[in-house]
């Protein structure tokens, strides 16, 4: 083989290796997009305008999401945390157009920690209770 053949195979090999990466990260995006989507549910007991999402953020900590249009909602989601011994590490609080967007970041605790729906009905489960 010659020195310009060897190129064009190499040029070719790279070409498809960028292709394949393209690709994955393509279908990452995706999937990062699509594990919030079945989270999301509004809480039991609520005006179907409530909805609380967990997604495990590692081996020890979780991001979840609460969006409602109800009022002292951060309050709330906060002493919910505060009830279940969970330690916050960032919070964001955001509200448009009479919706508040919560973004939280958790330490988890080794009880909770093994899927994303038991953080979610436990939080739902303090928020109900602290909203009787």
């Amino acid at each position: 083989m010659d020195k310009a053949s060897l190129l064009a195979d190499a040029a070719a090999y790279i070409a498809e290796l960028r292709g394949r990466v393209a690709r994955l990260e393509a279908e990452a995006r995706r999937a990062a997009a699509a594990r919030w989507e079945p989270a999301a549910a509004p809480a039991p007991g609520a005006a179907g305008d409530e909805a609380v999402e967990v997604r495990m953020a590692g081996p020890d900590a979780a991001a979840v999401r609460a969006t409602s249009s109800s009022p002292h909602a951060p309050a709330r989601l906060m002493g919910a945390l505060r009830a279940l011994g969970l330690h916050v590490q960032h919070a964001c609080v955001s509200r448009v157009n009479g919706v508040t967007v919560q973004d939280v970041v958790v330490d988890v605790p080794a009880a909770l920690m093994h899927d994303d729906d038991g953080l979610r009905a436990a939080l739902l489960e303090t928020m109900l209770q602290d909203s009787d």
